[in-house]
């Protein structure tokens, strides 16, 4: 048994056990603009559950606590609880979905409370969109194809061509013919000879690796490579297929609040006790 493998995937292991949590630590840093949550939990771990007993200051840290998880929630960065109140608020006195100005947070005002409309995403940027997405769709296919091939992809340095390579023949990658050599071949000296798209010397350096008893490793090696860079590159791929998906409903959501006729926000006044 290889037990490189194991050493490979416990280093893997031992590097994400803290990149994952750090990861998630700036995310939630990122999405809320400011460090308060995390300090606030830091905060619970040695202070524990006990409230602060100025009440003043108790209740400007608890609107900075409603204002950031605001932020946290719905992307949206509002400069003070006020400002995320009047965008609640707008929503209420428009008939307007939350929901929808989360999508299209990026094109919308939250100074003015309007949708900027001189930034709505062109039809030719839709349809380019359209169509890298298709592309990324085929490549997808294309790599997930690749991955699931047994062969392995070898390179012969000399001539810098690559060989799709198993254990009884090798197939130039470099053309769409399939003309593979056989393993059989070495044994015939006349068919030794140079075929229409392998030179002598990798026909040489092929029946070397035909024969070598490492030749069984040396496959499930570069198998085992190429399968897991080809799985990193479909993630990335399904990732930016995602991103694109987003983009679609963010504009479809902005479209759609474009078209809707919007009443100027006006503040709710104080109530103000008759008693």
């Amino acid at each position: 048994m290889d037990t490189s493998v194991f050493t490979a995937t416990s280093q893997i292991v031992g590097w994400l056990a803290p990149a994952v949590p750090a990861s998630l630590l700036i995310w939630i840093w990122y999405r809320s603009n400011s460090p308060h949550l995390l300090l606030k939990r830091l905060w619970l771990l040695v202070n524990g559950g006990e409230k602060i007993a100025d009440k003043k200051v108790g209740a400007f840290l608890d609107d900075q606590t409603s204002l950031v998880c605001f932020r946290y929630h719905t992307g949206l960065q509002p400069a003070t609880l006020q400002q995320a109140q009047n965008i609640i608020d707008w929503c209420g006195q428009n008939d307007v979905p939350f929901e929808t100005v989360k999508k299209c947070r990026e094109i919308f005002d939250i100074n003015e409370l309007r949708l900027l409309v001189e930034r709505l995403p062109s039809k030719k940027l839709m349809i380019s969109s359209i169509v890298l997405a298709g592309l990324l769709a085929g490549c997808t296919g294309l790599l997930a194809v690749t991955i699931a091939r047994s062969q392995a992809a070898l390179k012969y340095n000399e001539s810098g061509h690559w060989f799709w390579v198993q254990m009884d023949s090798a197939t130039p990658m470099w053309t769409l013919q399939d003309k593979p050599f056989y393993k059989s071949n070495c044994a015939k000296q006349e068919l030794r000879s140079p075929q229409e798209l392998i030179t002598q010397r990798e026909v040489d350096a092929l029946c070397t690796l035909f024969d070598s008893k490492d030749m069984p490793q040396i496959i499930d090696n570069a198998v085992k490579g190429q399968r897991a860079i080809g799985a990193s590159l479909i993630a990335l791929l399904v990732f930016c297929l995602y991103w694109l998906k987003q983009f679609w409903v963010k504009a479809d959501a902005a479209e759609k609040l474009s078209r809707k006729s919007l009443r100027e926000f006006l503040p709710e006044l104080p109530k103000i006790s008759t008693n």
